[in-house]
């Protein structure tokens, strides 16, 4: 089934929730990713977990708040990376310095 083609649509942000995100499918209220993207996948997860905090929003107010997650997701995205390069960058500079002290010894 994933590999019918199928191509995320941008109207899906507005009316689902969705956002494509280096080719993951991101709910941006809850975060979690939906494997296959059909239309019928997001509208489920979408009516089933959040239609009720959205009910009462005009398209207007839903395409602002996509853009309020889409910043909120972009920063959790940038923080975790950044984050996670430097606890790489830790463990390369201790694993240099246990070689180091093994010449030495």
């Amino acid at each position: 089934v994933d590999f019918e083609n199928r191509a995320f649509e941008n109207r899906w942000e507005a009316e689902y929730m969705f956002t494509d995100t280096a080719g993951k499918h991101v709910c941006l209220i809850c975060g979690v990713n939906v494997a296959v993207i059909k239309e019928l996948n997001l509208r489920r997860h979408y009516e089933t977990k959040h239609q009720d905090q959205l009910k009462n929003q005009n398209a207007e107010q839903k395409i602002q708040k996509v853009e309020e997650l889409r910043k909120n997701l972009t920063f959790q995205q940038m923080f975790f990376s950044r984050a996670n390069s430097q606890s790489e960058a830790g463990v390369k500079t201790e694993e240099k310095s246990e070689a180091h002290q093994l010449v030495i010894y």
